[in-house]
């Protein structure tokens, strides 16, 4: 996940679950809470069921998403003073050698037309659908000046192929390897982990389905995007 999911994804999840006030990004943890004279890391990981082809494949399409989403956010920079919420809908397979994946970064930058925006100014929902590269279905943006850089995400819904309590323990377990460097910032842990799409913005309910794991994170909750809800794992 980009830092940009990273944080959306927590909006959504402190919205419905979580309700803290104060927060702001860090790394490792991914978030940092100040809460009742108390400092909460949140540590944010997006499951993926690697055991199979097809999820090797999928962590190999995001990784491409997001190295051609973090080119051109440079690229587009480098060419306007313009803050934007960018949103991007590639077509999948996305299969691309490296000439035309620069080619690619260059035609996003050059579909984006705000230079009959104001930049300085307030304005959502804007989008481009026609004429745009083989590979993408559409661009989405909002020109945001209160940004303090342009932040650039891709629409796109994730999937966990057959998610099972061996996955989450599998990941569960990868991140507690890292707990000590957490708790050098903070003096507790959560550990939110993420399955299905990142746009969410409400849900319909919090359920209680898995056997409660034991791990040294105090909390662990299952943002389950594609099926609007949210799973607590671990409580206090």
């Amino acid at each position: 996940m980009t830092k940009e999911e990273e944080i959306l994804t927590f909006i959504y999840a402190n919205r419905r679950y979580f309700n803290f006030s104060k927060w702001e990004p860090s790394e490792s943890p991914d978030i940092i809470v100040k809460e009742d004279n108390k400092t909460i890391g949140i540590e944010i990981t997006e499951l993926t069921n690697t055991l199979t082809p097809q999820g090797q494949e999928q962590v190999k399409l995001y990784s491409l998403e997001n190295k051609i989403i973090k080119l051109a956010k440079k690229r587009f920079s480098e060419k306007h003073d313009i803050k934007l919420l960018i949103n991007i809908k590639f077509k999948h397979p996305l299969k691309l050698d490296l000439n035309r994946r620069n080619k690619l970064i260059d035609e996003i930058v050059n579909s984006l037309e705000v230079k009959n925006h104001d930049p300085n100014k307030l304005s959502y929902n804007h989008e481009v659908t026609k004429d745009l590269p083989d590979e993408i279905d559409g661009i989405y943006f909002d020109i945001a000046p209160f940004l303090d850089e342009s932040i650039w995400f891709t629409a796109r819904t994730r999937w966990t192929e057959d998610l099972n309590q061996i996955i989450i323990e599998n990941a569960i377990k990868k991140k507690e390897k890292l707990i000590k460097k957490y708790l050098s910032k903070c003096d507790t842990v959560y550990l939110l982990l993420i399955e299905g799409a990142t746009d969410a913005s409400c849900f319909d309910e919090i359920i209680k389905p898995i056997p409660e794991i034991k791990s040294q994170f105090e909390k662990i909750v299952l943002y389950r995007g594609m099926h609007n809800e949210i799973v607590e794992i671990k409580g206090n």
